[in-house]
């Protein structure tokens, strides 16, 4: 008896001792030993520069930066947040949203479009059956007379160049589903619809640029777009935004609308001025991704209007703030630290962005996994690197406050 105690206790020790090895080995999922313990945050931005210099000069190896500049307008007030789906709309009559929408559409198109011609589309109970379709003034009439009640409908206006309507509209009561076009642009998906022909990607340390575009009606340049965009996203939209929101342009595209040069713009929103993370719309592909991706388009034919919009929803979420004011985090160089231990020996990665982002996770309803209750967010460094070996990108994401390194990858189609 007393042999097989020996026996269990030796296997339980080294069971024990290949367990410490494998964890320090791989460091877990913070890899805290590695990098220490956090810094108060006003130190952390302080030093940030010379994190930078020192990652330049060649500290690590297996990581190259030329050039990176790390703008952070936020360096005190950070917490973590979650994002809640706003569905005050459905205590609503369907007069009140049939009301709501057509603000909105009168407030972008004016007079400019005929919605005699626009459809309603009712989804179905069942998903197996078809959608109920009326004329948009069938419809009213039979919501004036109380005959339809609940919520869910899409409007749709669709093009009919021929009888000389252009336009398109997708408008949904939620103000969550928003398309609109007002036709100067033939292409309603103008961003997938035409060939691009230069990128401006602003979160990845681009300065903005003076290149000039010519629009139907005159030229224009990148940072006068830039700035029109965002005057528009901020102040000007056709619909009621939530104010703890701010909107800024991730990403500026030419497009080649059939001869002629057009502005498609990539926006983000941004939270007590953090930006929320952001793929750029050059990537064709993601895998291995369970985030939500914030993300909305403009397009623009003249130089002082707005054609097209789509994905931008309207006041559609709360913002809830969790835990307490965040006064200690890993620094950029801990970030480094990470990325650099996770990469190993036989690869090399160029940097070539780096920012703080939030970055959101769904969390569904425990009582319907189609639903999603709230979206967790987590403050993130994010860097973006360029695998020298295949010439493929990767985002690295480190919890700035549990040290957690996470990773999404570029997956071209077809390949």
């Amino acid at each position: 008896m007393k042999k097989n105690k020996k026996v269990v206790i030796l296997i339980i020790c080294i069971l024990a001792v290949v367990i410490i090895a494998i964890n320090v080995k791989f460091g877990g999922n913070t890899q805290k030993d590695n990098i220490g313990k956090t810094k108060n945050v006003d130190m952390v931005f302080k030093q940030l520069g010379d994190d930078v210099n020192n990652a330049k000069s060649g500290k690590y190896a297996n990581i190259k930066i030329k050039n990176l500049n790390i703008d952070v307008e936020n360096t005190e007030d950070l917490y973590q947040i979650n994002i809640i789906p706003n569905y005050d709309y459905t205590k609503n009559t369907y007069k009140e949203n049939i009301e709501a929408v057509k603000s909105v559409i009168n407030t972008f198109y004016g007079e400019n479009i005929n919605t005699d011609a626009a459809m309603v589309y009712i989804p179905a109970a069942n998903e197996d059956e078809d959608m109920t379709e009326y004329s948009f003034q069938d419809f009213q009439k039979l919501v004036d007379e109380d005959k339809i009640r609940g919520d869910g409908y899409f409007l749709v206006f669709k093009d009919n160049r021929e009888n000389g309507e252009k336009g398109f509209l997708q408008i949904d009561p939620s103000l969550v589903s928003i398309w609109l076009s007002k036709g100067e642009l033939e292409s309603t998906s103008p961003m997938y619809g035409y060939n691009t022909k230069k990128v401006y990607n602003f979160t990845l340390n681009e300065n903005v640029s003076e290149d000039k575009v010519m629009l139907k009606d005159g030229e224009i340049t990148i940072e006068e777009a830039k700035n029109f965009i965002e005057n528009y996203l901020n102040n000007s939209l056709p619909y009621k935004k939530n104010e703890d929101f701010k909107y800024e342009v991730a990403e500026i595209r030419i497009l080649d609308a059939d001869g002629q040069d057009a502005i498609g713009a990539c926006v983000r929103k941004k939270y007590n001025e953090i930006p929320f993370d952001y793929i750029d719309g050059t990537t064709e592909g993601i895998y291995n991704s369970d985030f939500w991706d914030d993300r909305g388009e403009l397009c623009m034919a003249k130089t002082n209007e707005i054609d097209n919009i789509c994905g931008l929803g309207g006041d559609t979420y709360f913002v809830e703030k969790y835990g307490k004011k965040i006064k200690k985090m890993y620094s950029f160089d801990d970030a480094l630290k990470i990325v650099s231990d996770s990469i190993g020996e036989n690869s090399v990665y160029d940097i070539y962005g780096a920012e703080i982002i939030y970055q959101f996770t769904p969390v569904n309803k425990k009582d319907d996994d189609g639903e999603v209750s709230k979206y967790k967010g987590r403050l993130q460094w994010k860097i973006v690197a360029r695998n020298e070996n295949d010439d493929k990108d990767t985002w690295f994401y480190v919890d700035i406050e549990t040290g957690k390194l996470s990773h999404r990858f570029k997956k071209i189609y077809g390949e």
